[in-house]
């Protein structure tokens, strides 16, 4: 089966989907982070339904085990946003970035009080 590329968005981190690529053994997963090669582009999706029938060795971020016994595996986005905050820029660098987060060194956004908070 050929898969279009047209029927997938740009992935963005604040999307809400889940970008499902695939690998086709070791030998292109070392292309890939060797930065030679990409992953073949499986779907974009809210979330993922894994059913594994037997064992079978898996990977998640670097970690890997064996999954033993037919399982589900159930892949969602998580609910709580992430604060993301920037180093200072150097002096004579233009940025896009708000000034607000460029002045934000050192310290840490507390979602829930709005407030920023000295970090140890």
């Amino acid at each position: 089966m050929v898969l279009s590329l047209q029927r997938f968005i740009s992935p963005a981190l604040n999307d809400g989907l889940i970008e499902v690529v695939g690998v086709c053994g070791i030998m292109h997963m070392a292309q890939i982070q060797g930065g030679l090669r990409s992953g073949i582009r499986l779907a974009q999706c809210s979330h993922v339904k894994l059913s594994i029938n037997g064992s079978m060795p898996l990977q998640v971020d670097g970690e890997p085990w064996m999954q033993e016994n037919d399982s589900t595996i159930v892949i969602t986005r998580c609910s709580e946003k992430a604060t993301m905050l920037m180093k200072p820029k150097k002096p004579g660098k233009k940025s896009s970035q708000s000034p607000g987060l460029a002045r934000a060194r050192g310290v840490k956004m507390l979602p829930s009080e709005g407030s920023y908070t000295k970090l140890a």
